[in-house]
């Protein structure tokens, strides 16, 4: 049976519980009643039920400390009448909430998309990524699309950036751009955030198509630019594209190579998922001239460190080789060479000598067996020099003359 509510020195009198909350209910207007909570607060409150659901609410009327009882038990009648007539007074509190909620995400910049996204998405990419998305937020999203709310991005806006970049000749940059903006709302759709509900403005906007970049080191090349390493004075970018060179391995893993990771007993290289593109450790043998490299660092390195190769980076590793790099490339005069052309030249090798595409994708850390097959096409040659010798051994014992052999040219030189 629901207690009278007495004054309001009689509701500061109600005792506490001892864990939890109580309720005290009022015999004049049905729904109205004060709840003492174990810590002594108390809060005048109004119970109901949803007319059509049923669904029971309760409605916090304020502080007992704020509110007189009178004033309150007036208060109750008259949200008593809004539910008579079918109203859900917590109901259109919530309702606000949701509304005001919605106005906060819905006035959020592409600015204030950058950073969120920046803070909580970017960490768990890889280093390479984190720094492409940087920049390219830094010098063309945040300038062409920053100060926009984000429901405002139009697929014009869009096609506007990629126009710009596109004349300026940066077609690379400009489907990156495309794609990044397509990432960035994708983010804000997701259920965490909410922040926009509308079409991806970047969906329908025509990329360009450009082809892979491919390019190898001949064996001359290569002569020349084995010599130029060992010619140079920054011996420790040296090492590192001596390194890359004989181990077809990614620069950026190459870089943060740390000596618990190399293992010189087995020869073992365990790079840590962490540094691989694929995400999981790749264990990779490391020939006799590679190890020749490491022992050498690690003997004269002074003062020692975890890093095979320090650097004044602020992870303390050596990121940045490009004006040794540069001045191999002049030493052995090749052009339009880049860093990561080790890598495909690594693997024109292997394929060269008749090796799988498995295990030469087992070699480079390839996750995907359709990431190696782009190498596939380099096995023409050795398969042709082998059918074209079986021809003609089937074409000399198949006449009475005989036929002569040819030596065909080697096409890879």
């Amino acid at each position: 049976m629901a207690e009278q509510l007495g004054s309001d020195k009689e509701i500061a009198k109600l005792p506490s519980p001892g864990k939890g909350q109580r309720l005290f209910w009022d015999g004049d207007v049905p729904g109205f009643g004060v709840r003492v909570t174990s810590g002594g607060a108390r809060s005048f409150i109004f119970n109901y039920r949803v007319r059509g659901s049923g669904k029971e609410r309760r409605y916090t009327i304020g502080s007992a400390g704020d509110w007189k009882v009178s004033v309150a038990r007036q208060e109750a009648k008259r949200l008593r009448k809004v539910v008579d007539l079918g109203g859900d007074p917590m109901g259109e509190i919530e309702e606000a909430r949701r509304q005001a909620e919605d106005e906060k995400k819905r006035s959020k910049t592409v600015s204030d998309l950058c950073d969120d996204f920046e803070a909580n998405h970017l960490p768990a990419l890889r280093p390479a990524s984190r720094k492409f998305y940087r920049l390219a937020m830094k010098n063309h999203i945040r300038p062409a699309l920053g100060k926009k709310r984000i429901e405002d991005v139009e697929r014009a806006d869009v096609e506007k950036l990629f126009k710009k970049l596109t004349d300026l000749g940066w077609r690379h940059q400009a489907n990156q751009c495309v794609t990044l903006i397509s990432t960035l709302f994708s983010y804000a759709k997701h259920p965490d955030r909410r922040w926009y509900m509308g079409e991806n403005p970047a969906a329908g906007v025509k990329k360009f198509s450009l082809a892979g970049r491919e390019r190898y080191l001949t064996p001359a090349e290569t002569k020349r630019l084995a010599k130029a390493i060992d010619a140079l004075h920054d011996k420790q970018a040296a090492a590192i594209m001596r390194v890359l060179l004989l181990t077809g391995a990614r620069i950026g893993e190459t870089c943060r190579m740390r000596w618990e990771q190399i293992d010189f007993r087995r020869a073992v290289w365990s790079k840590p998922a962490a540094t691989t593109k694929q995400k999981k450790i790749h264990r990779l043998p490391i020939t006799a001239p590679v190890l020749e490299v490491l022992s050498k660092i690690q003997k004269e390195q002074d003062p020692a460190s975890a890093w095979v190769f320090p650097g004044r980076s602020k992870e303390g590793f050596r990121n940045d080789i490009r004006t040794a790099w540069e001045a191999a490339l002049a030493a052995a005069e090749i052009k339009s060479l880049r860093v990561h052309d080790l890598r495909h030249s690594f693997a024109s090798t292997l394929v060269g000598s008749g090796y799988s595409l498995p295990m030469i994708g087992a070699a480079l850390g390839h996750s995907n067996h359709s990431t190696t097959m782009r190498y596939a096409h380099l096995a023409d040659d050795p398969l042709r020099e082998a059918m074209t010798r079986a021809a003609d051994l089937i074409e000399a014992a198949s006449t009475s003359e005989g036929a002569e052999i040819l030596q065909m040219p080697d096409r890879r030189a």
